[in-house]
């Protein structure tokens, strides 16, 4: 008695809210991912102003508002590629490896 019942009403419910129940649904998955998105950006970036502290690199203030946009604009690309840009430092790294080349490796570090 009682799942018959429930059955009937879910399959009422359906029939008159179906396609607000897969709008909403949709919407709200969209939402989350562009939210979580623009997170990861943030995070990057604030993790980049981290390291360009530690290592008394100013490039954020040297690029100013436009350029700064432009890097996060670079670096969203990067995030949405997470494995290229893992196998493109392990390349880089092992290419520097056991050079003297001053700067560029903690700059490169840093990005």
């Amino acid at each position: 008695g009682d799942f018959c019942s429930s059955a009937q009403k879910t399959v009422n419910l359906l029939k008159t809210r179906l396609g607000e129940a897969v709008l909403t649904d949709f919407i709200g998955s969209r939402v989350m991912s562009w939210i979580t998105y623009v997170l990861c950006v943030g995070v990057m970036f604030s993790a980049f102003a981290w390291a360009e502290s530690l290592h008394d690199i100013g490039i954020i203030a040297e690029l100013g508002i436009w350029g700064n946009f432009f890097v996060m604009l670079f670096m969203s690309g990067l995030i949405a590629r997470p494995f290229f840009v893992l196998v493109i430092i392990v390349l880089i790294e092992d290419a520097l490896a056991g050079q003297d080349i001053g700067d560029f490796r903690s700059v490169f570090n840093i990005i």
